[in-house]
């Protein structure tokens, strides 16, 4: 068997998968080699774009808001509740602890 590039592979997946169902594809994930590596996907959220990590560890999706001036959030688009067509302000509260002993809580 021939070994390709990820990026040649994606296209292939992505040429096949657009052919068979249209412009929005679902494209399985394939780590042949099993190889160390991570899957990144460009997603929606009321309107804005974000590029994400998809962890499959985790079932929680993290994406920074306009409020974040951390270094971290620099060079990534941060979510604009205003720009947003879908927000809605629930005032809920989370807690959330990692498998590190790491806590996050706070409102959403």
């Amino acid at each position: 068997r021939e070994l390709i590039s990820p990026e040649k592979r994606r296209a292939l997946m992505t040429m096949k998968y657009s052919k068979l169902f249209g412009r929005d594809t679902v494209i399985p994930l394939i780590n042949e080699q099993n190889l160390d590596f991570s899957y990144y996907s460009i997603i929606t959220i009321g309107g804005q774009n974000f590029t994400v990590n998809l962890d499959t560890g985790s079932p929680d999706l993290w994406v920074p808001g306009i409020q974040c001036n951390s270094s971290q959030c620099g060079t990534h688009n941060r979510f604009d509740p205003a720009k947003s067509s879908t927000f809605v302000l629930s005032q809920s509260s989370f807690s959330i602890t990692y498998g590190t002993g790491t806590i996050i809580s706070g409102s959403i």
